[in-house]
């Protein structure tokens, strides 16, 4: 919640609060397409929350690229500063399934 929060919600827990997936869920459809989207994926993967495992932070950046490639962007970490840049063309690799 404090995530969000930060983001400009002004959520509190309650009774009847939903479940953690229910709540992120609507509050991430709430921002897409508005400049909070951007604040939050720069949030996400903030280098200075994975000291030490920036590795880590990269393979994480190189899986969400794949999913946010389909909305033509992409997440560019640059030493301390994450970014988001348009993106090229998707580049699907094909994979033989055997059978």
């Amino acid at each position: 919640m404090k995530f969000f929060n930060e983001l400009g919600f002004n959520d509190f827990y309650g009774q009847g609060f939903s479940s953690r997936w229910i709540y992120t869920d609507e509050n991430l459809k709430s921002i897409k397409g508005v400049p909070e989207i951007d604040k939050c994926i720069k949030k996400l993967f903030a280098p200075v929350n994975f000291i030490s495992r920036l590795s880590e932070l990269d393979e994480f950046i190189t899986d969400f690229n794949q999913y946010l490639a389909f909305d033509g962007w992409k997440v560019i970490r640059d030493k301390t500063e994450i970014k988001l840049k348009k993106a090229g063309e998707i580049d699907l690799e094909t994979t033989e399934q055997k059978v």
